[in-house]
């Protein structure tokens, strides 16, 4: 979701240089690099380095994304540890940063971290999906019955991503905006998403959810139930709606330091 639309608009919004150091933070599989950012390596001489938190992402990276202008590995921005972050002292001319804040609770932190691994002229394009749907995997998370399978959820989803009650890109843009960075795109929209039915957002929720794995085979109907229960309440619709609408948000932006 949102991907194919709003990353390419990002990269034609960059100014592109021979021989930059691209950063893919949170690449994940690997395929923003290798559909995106592999065409810009070759074209232009550079070096995109992939990294993400999970070692069976980078490890599914390496073995079906390989290329000789790439590297893919294991790291964490957020820990102030060496071996946990082994870019540090690292910086970057270009950084993409796609469908990964959302997981992130102190964006701000976030934000000025990321910032200062980019040299001056560099660049920063980030994509982040926000919508009060996301809120089941929070209830899911402190359910009774549920949280022993998905409490993994509370800690890896940000609170903030569903609250209606914060202006999300105001916020960013003025964090930006403090960081000094000169602002080249910055476009927030709100758009419907609609599910033939319950049955494909249940799947969909699920497909998202780290701890639905976890779930016994014989609770996997009830959890269904619950999450198109959950679904139809938050976003205010009857479970037998046919299509299943819900409506998603989603914060594009590219800046320069």
């Amino acid at each position: 979701m949102f991907i194919e639309e709003h990353v390419p608009v990002m990269v034609e919004k960059m100014n592109w240089k021979p021989f930059e150091s691209i950063l893919d933070y949170g690449c994940g599989a690997g395929s923003v690099s290798s559909h995106f950012l592999f065409p810009i390596a070759e074209k232009y001489s550079s070096a995109v380095t992939g990294v993400d938190v999970s070692p069976e992402m980078v490890e599914y990276a390496n073995e079906n994304h390989s290329h000789a202008l790439a590297n893919f590995l294991v790291g964490n921005i957020m820990v102030d540890d060496k071996f946990k972050w082994p870019l540090q002292n690292v910086k970057f001319d270009k950084i993409l940063v796609v469908n990964v804040v959302h997981f992130i609770q102190d964006y701000e932190e976030f934000f000025k971290r990321i910032v200062d691994q980019l040299n001056k002229g560099g660049q920063l394009a980030c994509g982040i999906p926000f919508a009060k749907y996301q809120r089941i995997h929070h209830n899911l998370s402190e359910h009774p019955k549920w949280r022993k399978y998905m409490g993994v959820m509370k800690k890896v989803r940000a609170s903030w991503a569903y609250d209606d009650n914060l202006d999300f890109p105001s916020s960013v843009k003025s964090i930006l905006e403090s960081l000094g960075l000169k602002i080249i795109d910055f476009y927030s929209y709100e758009a419907p998403y609609l599910f033939p039915s319950v049955n494909e957002f249940t799947d969909f929720v699920i497909a998202t959810n780290l701890g639905a794995k976890n779930v016994p085979a014989e609770l996997k109907k009830e959890l269904r139930e619950e999450i198109g229960r959950q679904g139809a309440e938050i976003m205010e619709i009857s479970p037998l709606s046919k299509p299943f609408q819900i409506t998603s948000k989603y914060l594009r932006f590219v800046v320069e330091k």
